[in-house]
């Protein structure tokens, strides 16, 4: 998917899709570790995870991810929002 949208192995990234979870599936899995373990470190991984499955919980913590969010230390990891378009359409914008 990243490739057939353009992503090569050189230049900048142009997208990047990781695998976050699949239900509650922990260890490698086929060489990939599940859950991801930004879930627990990134801001950027963790709040969309509240935001939109806050009652869902993480495979391993049995947390939910809004209580995770809640009790997350950001530290500097600063969330802003951005414009996102996607072929030349746009999805969002950050105002």
């Amino acid at each position: 998917m990243e490739r057939t949208n353009g992503r090569t192995d050189k230049g900048p990234v142009t997208l990047d899709i990781d695998l976050l979870s699949v239900g509650d599936l922990a260890g490698v899995i086929d060489g990939v570790s599940l859950p991801h373990e930004d879930i627990l470190r990134r801001a950027f991984v963790l709040k969309p995870l509240a935001e939109l499955l806050p009652r869902e919980c993480h495979p391993v913590t049995g947390q939910r991810y809004a209580e995770l969010w809640a009790h997350f230390h950001s530290g500097d990891q600063c969330l802003r929002p951005v414009d996102f378009s996607w072929r030349g359409s746009v999805i969002s914008r950050a105002n």
